[in-house]
């Protein structure tokens, strides 16, 4: 079920799509994937409603009409929701029980209504049975095989205050991107964060601030 709040209108998706922030972002992460060669990318924030999964599907909606072939992997089992109203019966939190991880890929990745983006749902894992511990060795894995299909893979996390899923999913993707919303964000949680992204060795490639 998917989570409401009292969220600006001025963040919703479709404003952000082409903006001059978000296109901005794009350019500077492409820049940065071409200097250091990442593709996978987390996006996270400290706290619920801080506009990361907007941001994230801004991001990923803006780089795929500008000709980049994008996959989007929603990885928050507490929103089952998605922008494109992808069917949600089989995704992410079954990658724990597959053994043959191109089966998986094959069957998870799904079409978008928009040209060059795809998507992985997050699945129909409640938080509670998300294996967060076993999802780190196969993401990893399947991570570096779609980088070979795709320019820029872009995962949406939970809020890091939700558990520690969103810490196993950054040793798994590596790069992280951090979504803060002015007056909401909880510093508390963000510098947790950053705490816990330096002891494992987790890449902090930049900010996104919303202001009110």
């Amino acid at each position: 079920m998917a989570k409401t709040s009292d969220f600006p209108s001025k963040y919703s998706i479709d404003n952000l799509v082409g903006s001059q922030s978000i296109s901005a972002l794009n350019s500077k992460l492409h820049v940065m994937q071409q200097e250091k060669g990442k593709t996978a990318i987390l996006i996270v924030s400290p706290t619920e409603f801080d506009g990361k999964t907007n941001v994230a599907t801004s991001l990923a909606i803006d780089a795929a009409r500008g000709g980049r072939r994008v996959l989007l992997i929603a990885a928050n089992p507490y929103d089952q929701s998605n922008y494109f109203r992808v069917d949600n019966d089989y995704g992410l939190s079954d990658l724990v029980e597959e053994e043959d991880y191109q089966a998986w890929i094959d069957k998870s990745v799904k079409s978008t209504t928009e040209d060059n983006l795809s998507m992985i749902t997050v699945g129909t894992a409640s938080p509670t049975d998300f294996d967060a511990n076993g999802l780190v060795m196969p993401l990893s894995e399947t991570l570096s095989v779609l980088a070979k299909h795709y320019d820029l893979i872009l995962v949406d996390g939970p809020a890091m205050f939700e558990g520690n899923l969103g810490i196993k999913l950054s040793s798994a993707v590596k790069n992280v991107v951090i979504v803060l919303r002015q007056n909401h964000s909880k510093m508390q949680a963000a510098d947790k964060m950053l705490a816990d992204f330096r002891q494992t060795g987790v890449q902090v490639l930049g900010t996104v601030a919303l202001a009110e």
